[in-house]
């Protein structure tokens, strides 16, 4: 400040210098006058001016103050402000992990209530109680939405529809209904409901069957070839006449095999073409069998009456007769042998004895007819059926060779034709081999049969002394 006001009065010397020069020519008088007036002008602008910068001074002393003092509470405000912020942030970190927690719970929560949601829309949708509680499916459409939260109304429906089939899976119901048929027709039916396993169902036509709920909650009449005895069983319990009704606890499986169940015609078609071959054995030898039945039976049952005739002729020593009556019945294997006997007449037993065995020996081809080939088709059959299984099995292996193991539908047609062509040639192989078991024990019977009946005839020849007596 004092160089400030030093410079000032060097600037006013400087400028009574000049003017002291321009007036060279004036009174020193005037000039002295002149320069002491604005002398003490200028002294007296220096000391206001002194004063003014005094007043300046501490006036700035004062902001300068001011502004110390305010500098100082920021600084306090400031670090107020940052142990806040500090613990704001502490607090909202804290804050972040509960909602991180609480956010995992509500995601557990809602994966819980979905996954619950599912299964009880897939039980739903089997359970016969649905006909009758159709507001279900409803309640849980938007449960199965996996972005929307439930919240208590939901979990409550929820608990409300397992409530629902607990309930009446131990109640039976019977109440007059609509259901649709076979055929897709809507008609009108007594309907009796067991728990929320089963329903069947009575028309007024008088058919009865079970019954499936489909999506909408509506019952549908299952389509099966139902059995005498299982349609007496369901029409008595409807009737409330019996407490016996067939179930179904497989959820569903059993009428779906009695929807898909495939005839005659499908069974073949999935046999392939070596089925024909194993049913050309099986006509053969149904034909065979009852060719040899009707031709055996026939001669066990004559063969009695047949003796009974011949010791008649032979008590009466009547031999022509005996002949004549052996020659008219030859197509029996027992008047053929007794024939043979009688035309060696007057020998010696050991030669009736050995005329008998060759008479028997020239019989049984006869007897035993087509059973070796009996025996022969129940042998092929069951390798008709190998030979089905192979080419099945390789018609699969080509099919996975193409298009993989992905779809096993793509497989069933060669397991099928395997499996059938097995299945059939040994149902065919068995009894074709029990027939062939049964023929030759008859034919060894009719065998022992009729060497029964040559050796009667001999014993009746010796005792009526028709036979020689034993060559020495």
């Amino acid at each position: 400040m004092r160089v400030k006001i030093g410079l000032i009065a060097g600037f006013v010397l400087v400028l009574a210098l000049s003017g002291f020069c321009l007036a060279a020519d004036n009174s020193k008088g005037d000039v002295r006058d002149k320069v002491e007036k604005e002398s003490r002008e200028m002294r007296e602008a220096a000391l206001k001016t002194e004063e003014l910068v005094e007043k300046d001074r501490a006036r700035l002393k004062e902001i300068l103050q001011g502004l110390k003092q305010n500098l100082e509470k920021e600084k306090s405000g400031l670090k107020r402000a940052k142990e806040e912020f500090n613990n704001l942030s502490e607090q909202k970190a804290k804050l972040q992990k509960e909602i991180e927690k609480e956010k995992d719970a509500v995601k557990n929560v809602q994966g819980t209530v979905f996954t619950a949601a599912k299964n009880a829309h897939s039980l739903v949708q089997k359970s016969p109680v649905s006909s009758e509680y159709r507001d279900r499916f409803q309640k849980l459409a938007p449960l199965l939405e996996k972005e929307h939260f439930p919240g208590m109304e939901g979990i409550k429906d929820l608990a409300g529809v397992f409530w629902t089939e607990m309930r009446e899976s131990g109640n039976i119901e019977k109440y007059n209904g609509e259901i649709i048929g076979e055929q897709g027709e809507k008609q009108k039916a007594d309907i009796m409901r067991v728990g929320a396993m089963n329903s069947v169902y009575k028309n007024s036509k008088g058919k009865v069957g079970y019954l499936q709920v489909n999506s909408q909650g509506e019952m549908v009449a299952v389509p099966a070839d139902l059995s005498w005895f299982q349609q007496g069983d369901i029409e008595d319990y409807v009737q409330g006449e019996s407490d016996h009704l067939p179930m179904d606890l497989s959820g569903g499986a059993v009428f779906k095999r009695l929807s898909q169940s495939r005839g005659l015609a499908d069974w073949i078609e999935a046999g392939g073409m070596l089925i024909w071959p194993i049913f050309l054995v099986a006509l053969a030898a149904l034909l065979i069998t009852i060719e040899r039945l009707f031709f055996l039976v026939r001669i066990r049952s004559n063969s009695d009456r047949i003796m009974q005739d011949i010791n008649s002729y032979i008590e009466n020593q009547d031999w022509e007769e005996c002949r004549n009556y052996c020659e008219k019945n030859s197509r029996f294997p027992t008047c053929r042998v007794l024939g043979s006997v009688m035309e060696h007449m007057g020998q010696t037993r050991e030669v009736m004895e050995n005329a008998i065995q060759e008479a028997i020996l020239r019989q049984v081809p006869r007897l035993e007819r087509f059973l070796p080939t009996l025996n022969i088709l129940g042998a092929i059959a069951p390798l008709l059926g190998l030979l089905g299984t192979v080419t099945g099995m390789i018609n699969t292996f080509h099919i996975i060779t193409l298009f993989g193991t992905g779809d096993p539908k793509m497989m069933s047609g060669g397991i099928s034709e395997a499996l059938v062509t097995t299945q059939l040639g040994l149902a065919i192989a068995i009894p074709i081999m029990l027939m062939h078991h049964f023929l030759e024990r008859r034919v060894d019977k009719i065998v022992g049969d009729i060497e029964e009946k040559g050796n009667s005839f001999t014993l009746s020849l010796i005792k009526h002394g028709i036979v020689k007596g034993e060559e020495n």
